[in-house]
């Protein structure tokens, strides 16, 4: 989806966040690994059709909505089936397709109910949204909460490369700003990723630079150094633009 269609969305009050755990360090081959095996497997839950229950937030443009936590993945409302809603924390547990769903009552019906309660009230709380998602086409991209620290951006670029490795799309990814309720595309070159991701390496904030998930059906797993994914990413840049230089020259 183009930077502009989500925007739509965000001004159409439609855009949720399933906010999600940051990767964990794990041990692969006596080497350590950022491991989004948890973001995956609710992936293959989306793609299998029967992620359900979901709990999410709806993100107000010009009001202050917090999120559960400050990285994960950017939800098409008109993509998925939303039943409980509530203006805070709703405490939902359980699953509406075992029958064993449970969350605080409330009065509101819809997303545009939901929405047309927080701008009356202003109330900067975090929302929560319970829906059913059943096709994986409803990610529309990546979310990371503006922070003073700049590992929850390293983490995301990561979750970015681990959800290519998994899916071939590469997810766009948009800073969200709390205080302004705001959404901005986050394009940084290979250049500034390369400097970010050594920087905190050297600082021994980032321990590793291999990325990947492991599901059940996989025997060990599929990772990735993410340097090399970014000299791939380069090379085929640099053939791609070379190649276009050389039909230009032909016309």
């Amino acid at each position: 989806m183009s930077d502009s269609a989500v925007q739509k969305l965000f001004e159409e009050d439609k855009l949720l966040v399933r906010a999600m755990d940051n990767p964990m360090l794990v041990r692969r081959n006596r080497n350590l690994a950022y491991d989004f095996s948890i973001w995956a497997e609710e992936v293959e839950l989306m793609k299998k059709g029967c992620f359900t229950s979901v709990s999410t937030t709806l993100l107000v443009k010009g009001e202050k909505v917090p999120t559960y936590k400050n990285i994960g993945f950017i939800i098409n409302g008109k993509k998925t089936e939303a039943f409980h809603f509530s203006e805070s924390d709703s405490g939902s547990s359980g699953n509406i397709s075992n029958g064993d769903f449970h969350a605080n009552r409330t009065d509101i019906c819809s997303l545009e109910e939901l929405t047309q309660r927080i701008r009356s009230k202003h109330s900067g709380v975090m929302n929560e949204v319970n829906l059913n998602i059943r096709t994986v086409d409803a990610v529309e991209g990546l979310f990371v909460n503006l922070a003073k620290s700049e590992l929850p951006k390293a983490y995301i670029l990561m979750a970015q490369e681990y959800f290519k490795m998994q899916t071939g799309r590469k997810l766009q990814i948009y800073t969200y700003d709390i205080e302004k309720g705001a959404l901005e595309e986050y394009n940084p070159s290979i250049g500034e990723i390369e400097d970010l991701m050594t920087r905190l390496k050297n600082n021994k904030k980032l321990h590793s630079s291999e990325v990947g998930y492991w599901l059940d059906e996989d025997e060990e797993g599929i990772y990735k150094d993410y340097f090399l994914a970014q000299d791939e990413r380069r090379q085929f840049d640099e053939k791609t633009l070379a190649f276009m230089k050389a039909q230009t020259k032909v016309r």
